[in-house]
């Protein structure tokens, strides 16, 4: 879900939390299948395309390894998105 979300959140920057929290009573079925869909989808279409555009693969692949450290693999905390708010005082 937090990969569907990140590129949401790049190609509409709206709505943007200092927080985003998981929600309470968890993901709704068909949005869990559609962000699937839309990964495995999007990651077929990269690496067939790659012989003609070796570029969509490599960047496809890119933006996943990029996003390891920030999808929320090893849980800490109550946040499901990692983003970079300043600090105010």
């Amino acid at each position: 879900m937090s990969i569907v979300e990140y590129l949401r959140l790049g190609a509409w920057p709206r709505d943007l939390l200092h927080f985003y929290e998981y929600p309470r009573h968890g993901w709704p079925a068909w949005r869990v299948a559609l962000a699937g869909v839309l990964l495995a989808g999007g990651t077929l279409f990269a690496f067939r395309q790659a012989r003609r555009r070796p570029y969509l693969a490599a960047g496809w692949a890119w933006y996943l390894v990029m996003l390891l450290p920030v999808l929320g693999l090893v849980q800490i905390g109550a946040q499901r998105l990692a983003i970079a708010t300043p600090i105010c005082r």
